[in-house]
């Protein structure tokens, strides 16, 4: 994990910060427990993968009618 920022809410212990996979982890050492949550970035890239998709498809489309 890269720069991890720890800081005191609620009465626990919470570490946040970003790994190498751009996933947002979020530890809580109050209850010994692991909260592990995606960030926006998988939702963009997949966004992004469609996007080019289409965009090749549309291409392909237009190389063909010409």
């Amino acid at each position: 994990m890269t720069n991890p920022t720890r800081t005191k809410r609620c009465g626990g212990d919470v570490l946040c910060g970003i790994d190498n996979h751009f996933q947002l982890l979020l530890y809580i050492s109050e209850n010994h427990c692991q909260l592990e949550t995606k960030t926006f970035f998988e939702y963009f890239l997949r966004i992004v993968n469609k996007t080019h998709d289409y965009a090749i498809l549309e291409n392909k489309k237009i190389c063909i009618s010409h």
